[in-house]
């Protein structure tokens, strides 16, 4: 099972690649430069947190901290599988900790089988970065048709 997917650019030099993926990405954050790690030309690293998770037993929203990498090459964007930092609120008096699996969290996605725990929060996770995946391969498509 790959841990990344290619976004196919044909005809889109690395420069040109990176140069529409980091404008794009600088549209979508109110702080770029607090969210990104940058190797110029190669690859940008976002930082980043969305407060949609959705755990079951509380009310109200979880934040989800995830690190996630994009790679650059002539005609190819690489996306490497996100890594989960944490997922945290504060449905009570004190934080509330939920992991992917693990005996150190109040809850987990998964329990130590593999079995699916979580299935609501599992799906929105998922559809987060499925989300955020089209709309990158959309933006870097209207940027090519874009030019004057």
């Amino acid at each position: 099972m790959a841990n990344y997917i290619v976004i196919d650019c044909p005809g889109e030099s690395k420069a040109n690649l990176y140069k529409n993926t980091l404008k794009y990405l600088n549209s979508q954050f109110t702080s770029p430069k607090d969210a990104f790690s940058l190797v110029d030309n190669e690859s940008i690293t976002i930082n980043g947190t969305d407060s949609r998770i959705p755990v079951k037993g509380y009310t109200g929203s979880f934040i989800l901290d995830y690190s996630l990498t994009i790679e650059v090459k002539d005609d190819k964007l690489r996306i490497l599988a996100p890594s989960i930092n944490q997922i945290y609120g504060y449905p009570v008096r004190d934080i509330i900790t939920i992991g992917v699996t693990g005996d150190k969290y109040n809850k987990t996605i998964y329990n130590s089988k593999g079995e699916v725990k979580l299935e609501k929060t599992k799906k929105v996770i998922e559809l987060i970065f499925k989300s955020w995946i089209i709309k990158t391969k959309i933006a870097i498509e209207k940027a090519k048709s874009d030019k004057w």
